[in-house]
This record gives C-alpha cells, sequence and structure tokens, in this order.
C-alpha cells in the first residue's frame, strides 16, 4: 500500500493509512507471538483477521471507505484484545518445572477446559492417584504421542 495523502499534501499519511498500517503491525505481531508460542491460539487468530481486515482496508479507492473499513476494524480487534486480556487468554501460562497441570494446559493450547476433562479421565482410569499425578500421566502421554520414543543416549 501507497499512501495516498491528501489533495493538500501527497506526503502525509491518512488516518486509514495509519489505521491499516495498525491492523497490520498488531496482526503480524499476534502470529510471530503465536508462531513462537507466546500467546494463545485465539491470539494468533485475531492477527490472522486484523492482517486480512488490514488488506481489506487498503483496497477500495474511495478514502471515506478505507477509513471506515481500517477503523471500524481497527476498533474491532482492540476490544477483541481487551476481552482476551480480561478473560486471561491473551498469553500462554508461564511454566514452572514440575507444575504438570500447567504444563498440561499449554499443551493443550491454552484450553484449561480440555485440560480438566484429560484429568478428570486419568483419575478414573487409575483413582489411586493424585491431581497432579494424574496430570503427569496425560502430560506423559501427550508427550509420547507428540514425539514418540525418546533417542537412546
Amino acid at each position: 500500500m501507497v499512501c495516498q495523502g491528501n489533495a493538500e499534501n501527497p506526503d502525509t499519511m491518512t488516518e486509514s493509512d495509519l489505521a491499516t498500517w495498525l491492523l497490520w503491525i498488531l496482526g503480524g505481531l499476534a502470529i510471530f507471538g503465536r508462531w513462537m508460542r507466546l500467546v494463545t491460539p485465539r491470539a494468533g487468530w485475531l492477527g490472522v483477521w486484523a492482517l486480512v481486515i488490514g488488506v481489506l482496508a487498503s483496497w477500495p479507492h474511495d478514502e471515506r471507505w478505507q477509513t471506515a473499513v481500517a477503523l471500524g476494524g481497527l476498533a474491532l480487534v482492540l476490544a477483541l484484545g481487551v476481552v482476551l486480556v480480561k478473560r486471561g487468554e491473551l498469553m500462554l501460562p508461564k511454566v514452572e518445572p514440575g507444575d504438570y497441570e500447567a504444563e498440561l494446559i499449554r499443551l493443550c493450547h491454552g484450553n484449561r477446559e480440555r485440560a480438566e476433562r484429560y484429568i478428570q479421565e486419568e483419575r478414573k482410569r487409575s483413582p489411586e492417584l493424585s491431581r497432579v499425578g494424574a496430570a503427569m500421566a496425560v502430560v506423559t502421554r501427550l508427550r509420547y504421542d507428540r514425539d514418540g520414543y525418546p533417542p537412546p543416549l
């Protein structure tokens, strides 16, 4: 996208240009954060949609439509980002060594309900296990399913 500017000074950025650039930057950062496993999948998808809205905002030649799409999209993306922050679903939890419940939530891509369901199923299978023991068993099973046997020493 080339900055279209305004009629008086074509070298200045308009509101739609600024909003479009913000959408592209926020979307790129969210996707990069997901790729680095810093944010949840929902935040990554929010980044994808921010990029899509940024592309849609750069297509029309009418300045009014560009401004409406860019500012409306930016407001929507920021509002959804605030919702993710308030719900605690933006960042993946930090995992301390030995915290198998947090590791299970991380392996479930931040889905706490799925992690809780896995723990309950493991405790039904082996009632003598504690909650932490059940989480450790599920984490071990998920890692094995993902990576297979570890290589020999």
